[in-house]
């Protein structure tokens, strides 16, 4: 769950929390494991709250800087501070050649 779910500060739902479920998402299919973890839940409802997490370093190594960067901007604690839908379609590591991804615009 994103940290504002767990702390009670949002009752709805809202694209930042999608945006949370798919970064621990990408962080699983890359390392492997949980991305928050600990011995009880409420040692992981602590660590998802404080964002902690690691990218252990055997993986880290074999992960490109973009594919860092935007499992770390996904799991921004502040929900207004996470990537957009928008800004995550755009970011270079979901790009080929640096493709920006536009929605619909009124004409």
């Amino acid at each position: 769950m994103a940290p504002e779910v767990l702390n009670g500060k949002t009752k709805q739902l809202t694209p930042a929390i999608d945006i949370w479920a798919m970064g621990v998402i990408l962080y699983m299919m890359v390392v492997g494991d949980f991305p928050f973890n600990g011995a009880t839940n409420s040692a992981i409802s602590d660590s998802i709250q404080e964002g902690v997490y690691e990218i252990p370093r055997d993986v880290r190594r074999r992960l490109s800087k973009d594919c860092i960067d935007i499992i770390g901007a996904m799991f921004k604690l502040d929900p207004t501070l996470r990537l957009s839908a928008v800004d995550l379609l755009n970011h270079p590591f979901l790009c080929e050649e640096n493709i920006t991804i536009k929605f619909m615009e009124e004409e």
